[in-house]
């Protein structure tokens, strides 16, 4: 489990798939602006998510981003929640594929090692957009990194800019500075619920 000290939050965006037998989570780290209580820092992220491009540019209309609940450290003794409504559908119109295909983003930070690098799976991608070899047809992936980097930006924007948290306490969060889309499809042998 990550640690979330002073002055930074985890996000969990909650997106709920037509017919996949329940809902998909997204989760990242972020740090607040100063003063922000839980309620801002989830309306930005919210505001962010309901943008196009952005992660809505992943994925099909049968998956909703239903809602963004945050876990925020203003140092108190107890961690701040709130969750917001987001109701954003996918923009792709064909057939989901089987769900334990997804997108896969790698958050980079710019520092070299394991602790200093992270992924998210992006579900309900579009089925006519990936190859025969498994990978994204180079359309699809050019307007999947384009909406991924939107993403990063608007984050930044809306004064939430996404960073890594790490289980080590001793570990400062680390500042994501690019977003990079797999060509290939990610798999998953089970999906966490």
């Amino acid at each position: 489990m990550s640690v979330i000290p002073p002055g930074y939050g985890e996000a969990s965006v909650r997106i709920n798939i037509v017919n996949q037998g329940g809902p998909a989570y997204v989760v990242f780290g972020y740090e607040t602006a100063l003063g922000a209580t839980p309620i801002a820092s989830a309306t930005n992220i919210a505001d962010v998510l309901n943008n196009n491009p952005g992660l809505v540019n992943f994925m099909t209309t049968n998956a909703v981003i239903d809602s963004v609940t945050v876990r925020q450290n203003d140092g108190g003794a107890f961690l701040g929640t709130a969750t917001q409504t987001v109701n954003a559908a996918g923009t792709f119109g064909s057939d989901n594929a089987p769900p334990q295909v997804a997108a896969l983003i790698q958050k980079l930070t710019g520092f070299a090692g394991r602790s200093q690098r992270g992924r998210m799976y992006i579900p309900s991608v579009d089925e006519e957009g990936i190859t025969i070899i498994g990978t994204f047809d180079a359309a699809r992936l050019a307007a999947m990194q384009t909406a991924a980097n939107a993403f990063l930006i608007d984050l930044q924007t809306q004064d939430v800019p996404m960073v890594l948290l790490h289980s080590d306490p001793a570990l400062s969060p680390t500042p994501v500075v690019q977003l990079n889309v797999d060509s290939l499809v990610a798999t998953q042998r089970r999906r966490l619920r």
